[in-house]
């Protein structure tokens, strides 16, 4: 997990969400350049990563981020609520929910959907 309890991004989705900011970036260059304020410009490799054909940021990339915020960076771990409710999906369980007192089959029956 990271800092703020949310997941750790694969290097794909990081590539997306700084495609994203880019994006939004040039969009609001243009927008400040019409009304004729001075911008800072994308550089040439953040162009090169907006391009439609470009390939995910580097590894060497991902490494210089991760060892530059190890200190907020965990690695993902197993949703123990998952794995606790599938745990408990076991055949007993699915059998109550469809024979049982209060199940499924007795629920159609009552309310003259199934023939008993």
């Amino acid at each position: 997990m990271g800092a703020q309890g949310r997941p750790v991004k694969e290097l794909c989705e990081l590539t997306c969400k700084v495609r994203a900011i880019l994006k939004a970036r040039r969009i609001w260059n243009a927008h400040m350049e019409m009304k004729g304020i001075e911008v800072v410009d994308l550089n040439q490799r953040e162009n090169d990563i907006l391009l439609p054909w470009s390939s995910d940021m580097s590894k060497t990339w991902e490494q210089n981020f991760r060892a530059r915020w190890a200190h907020m960076l965990d690695k993902k771990a197993a949703r123990t609520a998952d794995a606790k409710r599938v745990a408990k999906q076991r055949e007993p369980v699915v059998q109550r929910h469809f024979y049982g007192e209060f199940g499924l089959q007795r629920e159609l029956i009552a309310a003259g959907i199934m023939d008993p």
